[in-house]
């Protein structure tokens, strides 16, 4: 069996845009739902959802960077650097054999809904 060890770790989600802001609304039992201002919600039967803080991300990456990525990109890029900067100390930064593990629900369904909607047209 093969072992794995966790060295750092990183989040981006409506719950918190780091550990330890996410940990602590998770365990208090805070919700992240909250009205909806990303898109007119007008025309849905619901106005409610947990929302990332878009802005709050593409301010911690270079404009160059974030013209290039897509949203969900981003969202990785985000928690990736927090996941790196918290694994400092352990080697010589990423070695052979090193991974990274990211995990998201929806990815790039912002990215792909023109083109659903354009085939069903």
């Amino acid at each position: 069996m093969n072992k794995v060890v966790v060295t750092g770790l990183g989040v981006a989600s409506a719950a918190g845009l780091c550990v330890e802001s996410f940990w602590a609304r998770i365990v208090s039992g805070q919700s992240a739902v909250a009205p909806i201002r990303g898109f007119d919600v007008t025309d849905f039967p619901t106005q409610i959802g947990a929302e990332i803080d878009l802005d709050a991300i593409e301010a911690a990456l270079t404009p160059k960077v974030s013209a290039r990525l897509s949203r969900v990109s981003k969202l990785a890029c985000y928690a990736a650097k927090q996941a790196i900067d918290d694994a400092v100390g352990v080697g010589n930064g990423l070695t052979p054999g090193a991974g990274v593990f990211i995990g998201c629900s929806q990815g790039g369904y912002v990215e792909s809904e023109p083109y659903f909607n354009k085939y069903f047209d």
